[in-house]
């Protein structure tokens, strides 16, 4: 506690003495102030003797006039400057990739077929030999293919009176080239010689074949009391 105290006093004497300083530099900067004013007025103060610092300090202050302190015009008020807003930056257009260029494909001209060459054909005829009036005739003709083969036309039609079939087949062979025709029915109703067509087929062979056309009809009936199980007509074909 007596510690306490002996702060307490020391802070208090602090505070006085700052005070009295104040004090008394405003006290001399009025004096100043009332000197310049005046001009003319000195300020004599006499200090008696015997007299101390305390007595010197009311005189002067007693025969000076304290005048106020000119009142501060009150601070402006703060105020937000804005601050500058930024532009944002338009981006640069991008460059959109140039198409790659597609190559031209040229369209393939379809190939013509070679055409046959046509050359002087050949042809001929032959018939069978039944002994009867019903007869096989056939006539065949030839036609280069121009690739080293020829085609050999054979048709074939059968001369009868009355007569009446069906279900009946052709085998024509040329050179080892066969072929097989099959033939519908044949009605002829009246007494008279009549010629119908019975086939019409082709084979291809070799060029400069030379061999026998045979055509073959399996007939399997009879004809004016004659069996003919097959009517055969043959002929020699040069191609």
């Amino acid at each position: 506690m007596r510690r306490t105290g002996i702060v307490v006093l020391v802070i208090v004497l602090i505070l006085v003495v700052g005070a009295e300083l104040f004090l008394f530099a405003r006290l001399k900067g009025c004096v100043a102030e009332q000197v310049a004013a005046n001009g003319e007025r000195d300020v004599a103060q006499a200090v008696m003797p015997g007299q101390g610092a305390a007595d010197q300090y009311a005189n002067a202050a007693g025969s000076v006039q304290i005048t106020a302190a000119p009142e501060l015009p009150p601070p402006a008020a703060a105020t937000d400057v804005p601050l500058p807003t930024e532009t944002p930056s338009t981006p640069a257009p991008t460059a959109e990739p140039a198409p790659t260029p597609i190559p031209a494909t040229a369209t393939p001209v379809p190939t013509a077929e070679p055409t046959p060459t046509a050359v002087p054909s050949s042809a001929g005829s032959c018939a069978s030999s039944t002994g009867t009036a019903l007869e096989l005739n056939v006539d065949w003709s030839t036609q280069a293919l121009g690739n080293g083969m020829v085609r050999v036309y054979v048709t074939g039609r059968v001369g009868s009176y009355t007569l009446d079939v069906t279900n009946t087949s052709v085998t024509v062979d040329l050179a080892g080239q066969s072929t097989v025709c099959q033939v519908g029915s044949i009605l002829i109703g009246e007494d008279v010689y009549t010629v119908s067509d019975l086939f019409s087929t082709y084979l291809d062979v070799p060029a400069g074949t030379v061999g026998t056309l045979t055509v073959d009809w399996f007939f399997n009936g009879s004809y004016s009391g004659v069996d003919l199980p097959h009517i055969i007509a043959a002929g020699t074909v040069t191609c």
